[in-house]
């Protein structure tokens, strides 16, 4: 049986610390030295964000930070989700790549936004896939956030 841990955060917008706990993630998301790189660059973002069409081709991801952060001082709800396997687990169902983690998120996005409760073509996200060895080893980190 496959154990996957599923987490998903809401931040109240209103919040001062809500701001502060956006303002750095997304750069945390990229560039952490757990996280696996794109081929073409030295982050590990992909997703869809109408201002930035080809993220995962970026080579600098400081405006999709500073999207962000406008965002989050905006008071806009941004949510974030972790998805995670234990080693054994991603290997033998195949997700122990960052195509794969891609591949699965895709395909669960429209049941996400039901959850929400917000239109699917209105969500964006960010996200990127990591390799720890310590934790759960495959993990997809991210954040949603949905259009006005």
């Amino acid at each position: 049986m496959s154990n996957v841990v599923f987490l998903f955060e809401n931040f109240n917008p209103n919040k001062r610390t809500t701001f502060f706990r956006h303002k750095s993630y997304t750069n945390y998301l990229g560039y952490s030295e757990f996280a696996i790189k794109n081929t073409n660059t030295e982050h590990g973002l992909f997703g869809i964000i109408d201002k930035f069409p080809d993220i995962e081709n970026m080579k600098d991801i400081e405006p999709i930070n500073q999207y962000i952060i406008k965002l989050a001082n905006n008071k806009i709800p941004i949510f974030r989700c972790t998805i995670s396997l234990s080693e054994y687990d991603a290997i033998r169902l195949g997700y122990d790549s960052q195509e794969k983690w891609k591949e699965l998120f895709k395909l669960k996005l429209s049941s996400f936004a039901d959850k929400l409760n917000v239109k699917y073509h209105d969500l964006q996200y960010c996200r990127s896939s990591s390799f720890r060895k310590w934790t759960s080893p495959f993990t997809s980190y991210g954040m949603e956030q949905a259009k006005r």
